[in-house]
C-alpha cells in the first residue's frame, strides 16, 4: 500500500485487483484526503519500524493487522490496544502477525498499522449505503449499546445540508446525550456535521463506493473536535452508475399523458356484452358514467354492444383513436398493440394479467409490449391493472366494481394504487365517506408508465390538490425523486401508505451501515427529503388526504380544542401530545372572554369544555369558538362533538362553518356519536368542506400530517 495516494488511485487499484473491501489504512487515506479527522497512524513492515512509528506518534498506541484478505481484524486476533512501551509494541507485533497467519495462512499481509489511541469521547457511528433504487443515503447513530441494541440511527437521502445533519442528531433517541446531560458538557456537534458532510461529498464524487463505515467516531466536548477511529469502505459500483443512481425508465412528458387521461376517443379491445366479464364491465362503466367522446368496442364475435357498433379489429375502426383499452388474453395483447401502432393510437391501457407478475415467460411477454409501444410512440399503462379513472371529464376506463356506484364523487384528491383490488376497496370507502377524487390510477405492473410519471403529471394538474399513494415499491428511484421534487415545488402533498415494512435487506449485509439502513429505512429517508408523508394505518391515507383537500395548512403546531365533554378533551390532549402537537395556551384576554360565555362549571382553559349547556343554548358554542380562533396562539382548531342530535347539532354545524370561513385557520372535527342522531348536521358539515372523523386519534393524526407538511414547506422557503 502506497501511503499518501489519493482516492482515485486507491479505488482504481483495489477494483483493478478485484477487491471490494478497502483496508482500514486505505479507507482512512481517502477520508483524510477529504479533510476528515482520522487517527495518526503509520504502516510498519517489521517490529523495529513499529517501535519507531509508536515513538513518533506517542504512547499509548494500538496495533492492527493490515490485510486485504482479513475484513474482520478482531476475529483474526489482529487488534491490540493501549500499548504503552517499545517492548510491548515489539512483542505484540509478532503476536498479531502469528495470529493472523494462524487464522488464514494464505492471507496477503501488508504489515501492521500503528495507530494513536484516540482521546475518549462520545462514541458515534457515521455511515453510508448506496441503495440500489434510490442511490446514496447517510446514516448517523450513537455508538455502543445505542446502535447495537436499540438501533438508534437516523437516515437521510443525499444530497444533504448542514441543517439535515443537525435534524438527524436531534431525532436520535439518545440525542440529548450529545447536548449535555446531568451536568455533562455538550459534545462538538459542528465536528460531527463536518464529518457527515465530508462523507456525503465523498459518496457523490465516487459512485464506486457502495458502503462506508466510520465506527467508532469519538466526539470530544464542544470545541475539541472529533476523530474517526476505525473506517471501512466497500466498493462495487461503477462511474457509469451515477452518483444517485441512474434512471432506467422513459420519462413521461406530461403532454404524452393527455390522451390517457383526457382521450377524445376510446377503443375497448375485448369489449363484451356479458357484463359479468371484465370486458363487459369496462364497457358498461365507460358508458354508464357519461363519457362524452367516441367509443369503439372491438370484438370479432360481437356485432354491437349497448347499441354501439362493434369492430373486428383496431384497424377496422373508422375514426381516430386516442386511447386503446386492451382486455384480451396475455398472448393476444402484442398483436393488438401492433394494430394500435398501425392505427397511430396515442396511449394504451393493458388490463390483462399473465405478464411479469407470473414469472420468466410473463416477463418476456411484458418486455415485448414495451418494445412495441416505444417503437410505435404509444404510452402504456399496466399491464395487470384495473384501469384509470378521470372523473373530471367522466372518463371511467376501469373495470373495478367500485364503479357500480351511481354517482362517484369528484374531488381534489388523486389516488395512485399499485394494488388494483385494494385500491378499489379504498376508493369505494372514500366515496361512502363523501370523499371525492380527481383521478384514480391503478398502475399495475408499470411496464412503461410508472408511479413517478403519474406524480409528475398530477403535480401540474389544476384539478388535483393532494396525491395519495398505496405503494408496494418503487422501481425507478431517480425518476421517483424527480417527480417528488416537482410535487414539492408545486406545494402538493404526497401521502403514502407503503407495504413491506419488514427489513429484507438485513439478510445479506456486509457492515453495520448496511444492516441499519435497511430497505424500509431508505424509503423513509427519501420520503422525508421530499416532504412525502408516510402513514402507518391505511385509513390515515384517506383521513389525511381529506384534510389536505378541504382545509388550509396550519401556520404552526398549536391547537385550540373545544368540546362538550371533559373526558373527550382529555383524550384529545393525550393524542396531541403523542402526535407532537401543542395544546395552545390562551391569552388572559381570551380566557376572560370564554368565561363570560360558558357556565361556571365549564373550563375556559384549552381544551375548552363548553359543557352540555350548549344543548340548551347553542349560541354559546359559536361565541366560544370565535374567541378561540381569534387568539394569536392558535394555529388550528379541533372540534369534538359527542352525541349531539339535530336540530341542535345542525345549529352547531352552521356555527362551525361560519366561523371557519371567516378565520382562515384549519378546522377538523371528531364526532363519536351515531350518524342517525344528526342526519342533517353531518351532511351539512361535509358539503362545506369540514372533515369529520369518527375518533379522537384519527382527527389528531390527520392534523399532525398537515402540520408536518407545513413545516416541510416552511423549511424549503428558508433554504430556497
Amino acid at each position: 500500500m502506497s501511503a499518501g495516494k489519493g482516492p482515485v488511485y486507491l479505488i482504481e487499484k483495489a477494483l483493478g485487483k478485484g477487491r471490494s473491501v478497502l483496508t482500514e489504512i486505505e479507507s482512512k487515506e481517502i477520508l483524510k484526503h477529504y479533510g476528515l479527522p482520522v487517527t495518526r497512524q503509520g504502516l510498519a513492515a517489521d517490529p523495529g519500524e513499529a517501535v519507531r512509528l509508536a515513538g513518533e506518534i506517542g504512547y499509548p498506541v494500538a496495533l492492527k493487522i493490515v490485510s486485504p484478505d482479513l475484513s474482520h481484524k478482531t476475529e483474526a486476533g489482529g487488534v491490540r490496544v493501549n500499548l504503552k512501551s517499545a517492548g510491548e509494541v515489539e512483542e505484540t507485533f509478532r503476536e498479531i502477525l502469528g495470529s493472523a497467519r494462524e487464522y488464514k495462512s494464505d492471507a496477503e499481509i501488508w504489515g501492521v498499522l500503528v495507530q494513536e489511541m484516540a482521546r475518549p469521547g462520545r462514541e458515534i457511528i457515521v455511515g453510508l449505503k448506496r441503495d440500489a433504487i434510490f442511490g446514496p443515503v447517510l446514516l448517523i447513530g450513537l455508538g455502543g449499546v445505542w446502535v447495537e441494541l436499540l438501533q438508534d440511527v437516523a437516515v437521510r437521502a443525499l444530497p444533504i445540508e448542514r441543517r439535515d445533519v443537525l435534524e438527524m442528531l436531534e431525532g436520535l433517541k439518545g440525542g440529548r446525550l450529545l447536548k449535555g446531560y446531568r451536568g455533562e458538557a455538550p459534545v462538538d456537534l459542528e465536528a460531527v456535521v463536518q464529518i457527515a458532510l465530508g462523507v456525503a461529498r465523498l459518496a457523490l464524487d465516487f459512485p464506486e463506493i457502495q458502503e462506508m463505515d466510520l465506527n467508532p467516531v469519538f466526539v470530544g466536548k464542544e470545541g475539541r473536535g472529533a476523530t474517526v477511529v476505525d473506517a471501512r469502505i466497500i466498493l462495487g459500483g461503477t462511474k457509469a452508475a451515477g452518483a444517485t443512481g441512474a434512471s432506467s425508465g422513459r420519462p413521461g412528458k406530461t403532454e404524452e399523458l393527455e390522451s390517457l387521461f383526457n382521450p377524445r376517443s376510446v377503443a375497448i379491445v375485448g369489449a363484451s356484452a356479458d357484463e359479468s366479464k371484465n370486458g363487459g364491465r369496462l364497457f358498461k362503466y365507460l358508458v354508464k358514467h357519461g363519457y362524452q367522446g367516441s367509443i369503439y368496442p372491438v370484438n370479432p364475435k360481437e356485432r354491437e354492444i349497448r347499441g354501439y357498433p362493434c369492430y373486428p379489429g383496431v384497424r377496422d375502426i373508422p375514426g381516430e383513436v386516442d386511447l386503446a383499452c386492451i382486455i384480451v388474453p396475455a398472448k393476444a395483447v402484442a398483436p393488438v398493440l401492433r394494430e394500435c401502432v398501425e392505427k397511430r393510437v396515442k396511449s394504451a391501457i393493458v388490463y390483462s394479467s399473465g405478464f411479469a407478475e407470473v414469472g420468466q415467460e410473463g416477463r418476456r411477454l411484458q418486455q415485448e409490449l414495451v418494445e412495441i409501444a416505444r417503437a410505435g410512440g404509444i404510452r402504456l399503462a399496466g399491464p395487470n391493472t384495473v384501469g384509470i379513472v378521470n372523473p373530471v371529464v367522466h372518463t371511467y376506463t376501469a373495470f373495478g366494481m367500485a364503479l357500480e356506484a351511481d354517482n362517484p364523487l369528484l374531488g381534489q384528491i388523486a389516488f395512485i394504487t399499485q394494488s388494483g383490488a385494494l385500491g378499489g376497496a379504498l376508493v369505494s370507502r372514500a366515496w361512502e365517506q363523501k370523499i371525492g377524487f380527481s383521478r384514480w390510477i391503478a398502475s399495475g405492473n408499470e411496464a412503461d408508465l410508472g408511479t413517478a410519471d403519474y406524480i409528475e403529471y398530477l403535480a401540474g394538474d389544476p384539478h388535483t390538490k393532494v396525491i395519495g399513494i398505496f405503494m408496494e415499491g418503487v422501481g425507478d428511484g431517480p425518476r421517483f425523486r424527480e417527480a417528488a421534487q416537482k410535487a414539492a415545488e408545486a406545494g402538493k402533498p404526497i401521502i403514502v401508505y407503503k407495504t413491506g415494512r419488514s427489513d429484507l435487506g438485513r439478510q445479506s449485509v456486509q457492515s453495520h451501515t448496511g444492516s441499519l439502513a435497511g430497505d424500509d429505512a431508505v424509503y423513509d429517508a427519501v420520503f422525508k427529503k421530499y416532504g412525502i408523508l408516510r402513514v402507518r394505518a391505511v385509513w390515515d391515507l384517506l383521513d389525511a388526504a381529506g384534510a389536505f383537500s378541504a382545509q388550509p395548512l396550519p401556520r404552526g403546531n398549536r391547537v385550540g380544542i373545544i368540546s362538550t365533554s371533559g373526558g373527550a378533551n382529555s383524550m384529545l390532549a393525550d393524542e396531541c401530545a403523542e402526535a407532537g402537537l401543542t395544546v395552545a395556551n390562551f391569552s388572559l384576554a381570551t380566557l376572560e372572554k370564554i368565561q363570560q360565555y360558558i357556565p361556571p362549571f365549564g373550563s375556559a382553559v384549552n381544551p375548552v369544555d363548553v359543557t352540555a349547556q350548549v344543548l340548551a343554548k347553542p349560541e354559546i358554542f359559536k361565541k366560544t369558538l370565535e374567541a378561540i380562533v381569534e387568539d394569536a396562539s392558535v394555529d388550528s382548531v379541533i372540534i369534538m362533538l359527542t352525541t349531539s342530535a339535530d336540530p341542535v347539532a345542525s345549529k352547531v354545524a352552521q356555527a362551525v362553518v361560519e366561523v371557519s370561513r371567516a378565520c382562515g385557520k384549519p378546522f377538523l372535527i371528531a364526532r363519536m356519536g351515531a350518524e342517525f342522531l344528526a342526519p342533517k348536521a353531518l351532511p351539512y358539515l361535509i358539503q362545506n368542506n369540514m372533515p369529520v372523523y369518527p375518533t379522537p386519534d384519527r382527527v389528531v393524526r390527520a392534523l399532525s400530517y398537515m402540520v408536518r407538511y407545513a413545516d416541510f414547506l416552511g423549511g424549503r422557503r428558508k433554504t430556497g
